[in-house]
């Protein structure tokens, strides 16, 4: 088993950019004891085994007053180990933070991927990084056609100083977002959420802050079962007090 928990010694403060409301959220975060599914999910995924028929984007409705996810593109990571946790990553709220703050030795990069993107409210202390390579690492997790997942900052580290990245197809999140199936079930039946075919092109938008208005309309209702009385939404669950996301995000140099 292994982990994607990064090691904090330090908070970086700054403004979340396009979604003022997510600014409200947290100061600390109190963690639900499902540690890491993201990484568990993850394990024994390949490029022969996963496509793009196995993940998905959750798209946010209109309606959706949840402030952590409203406007929010969420790339769900296909679940293989524990199918009863759901996770996946927040593409279109990219902060003030710059990568650097985290990776200082990290290669200059074009202004949408050359800041740390919060990717929910679970595990605000862990570094993920997506990126499109044709030649993955050892450490690295498949999510769709080119698209891989990496969960351990020293080898992000590696990645962001390698001169030849793909510089325009590389995000740096801090936080994930997690839903027992059950959980997400019932907000998809209450009408939460859109599903949209995944995209890479979209996952590496130039224009991360317009990506919710382009896919909200490609949106389809996702067929589900009933919502169970003991439903109930992430923000509800998780009992977040007001404060300031970005606050909240623990950052390790590497």
């Amino acid at each position: 088993m292994w982990s994607i928990r990064s090691t904090a010694t330090s908070y970086v403060s700054a403004r979340v950019v396009p979604m003022p409301s997510v600014q409200k959220i947290v100061t600390s975060v109190k963690r639900p004891r499902l540690l890491l599914a993201l990484v568990i999910m993850v394990v024994g995924l390949s490029a022969g085994t996963a496509s793009a028929d196995d993940s998905s984007f959750l798209v946010a409705r209109p309606e959706l007053g949840d402030p952590l996810f409203e406007q929010s593109v969420i790339l769900m990571i296909p679940p293989e180990q524990m199918p009863q946790l759901v996770d996946g990553v927040i593409i279109n709220k990219p902060t003030t933070i710059g990568v650097k703050k985290a990776f200082p030795h990290a290669i200059d990069l074009p202004n949408a991927a050359d800041v740390i993107y919060f990717g929910g409210p679970v595990e605000l202390e862990a570094t993920l990084m997506v990126r499109r390579t044709s030649s993955p690492t050892q450490d690295d997790h498949h999510v769709f056609g080119d698209l891989y997942l990496s969960v351990d900052p020293k080898n992000i580290a590696e990645i962001l100083k390698d001169p030849h990245l793909d510089k325009a197809n590389v995000r740096v999140f801090q936080g994930y977002s997690q839903w027992d199936i059950n959980q997400l079930r019932n907000e998809k039946a209450q009408g939460s959420w859109y599903e949209v075919p995944v995209s890479a092109d979209a996952v590496f938008s130039a224009t991360p802050a317009h990506l919710w208005d382009e896919l909200v309309a490609k949106g389809r209702m996702p067929e589900v079962e009933p919502p169970s009385p003991s439903g109930g939404s992430l923000l509800k669950i998780l009992e977040l007090p007001p404060g300031s996301v970005e606050q909240s995000l623990r950052l390790s140099q590497y």
